[in-house]
């Protein structure tokens, strides 16, 4: 069983709540409880330089734009934040599971899709790890 209180509480730790909650979470195409969560009650935020949630809103407009350019996998994967270079993560709504596209791979292809064994709320986790990394590594290039 899924407890939404639980995820509240660990996203809280990470994203500012959204100021007017989302009330229906029924346009969120995502089969992932957390995300939804998620979604309906916190902002979007740059965890990390090459991970960027996406709010509410940018997440429908996102994958509005993705069902339309790849009809063939309308509602198996749903845009979860992406990188400043056009890299995307996703949550693959068959598998609950992470994963990433690298732009350099050209034209979107789902077999290219690097998939992570986690799900949502262990990819924040992983997320903000890369982001602590991300700091230090600019401290020490910074003081050499």
């Amino acid at each position: 069983m899924h407890h939404v209180e639980n995820d509240l509480s660990f996203f809280e730790n990470y994203f500012d709540k959204k100021k007017n909650p989302i009330k229906s979470d029924s346009k969120i195409l995502c089969s992932d409880p957390s995300h939804k969560v998620f979604l309906c009650n916190f902002e979007g935020k740059e965890l990390s330089a090459d991970i960027d949630f996406l709010s509410y809103e940018d997440a429908l407009r996102y994958n509005k734009f993705f069902s339309n350019d790849h009809p063939e996998l309308n509602n198996k994967l749903w845009i979860i934040a992406f990188s400043g270079q056009g890299d995307y993560w996703f949550i693959d709504n068959s598998k609950n599971l992470i994963g990433w596209f690298n732009h350099e791979e050209g034209e979107f292809d789902y077999s290219k899709l690097l998939n992570f064994p986690i799900n949502f709320v262990d990819f924040v986790k992983f997320a903000q790890l890369v982001g602590v990394l991300d700091n230090e590594n600019w401290k020490i290039l910074n003081t050499t």
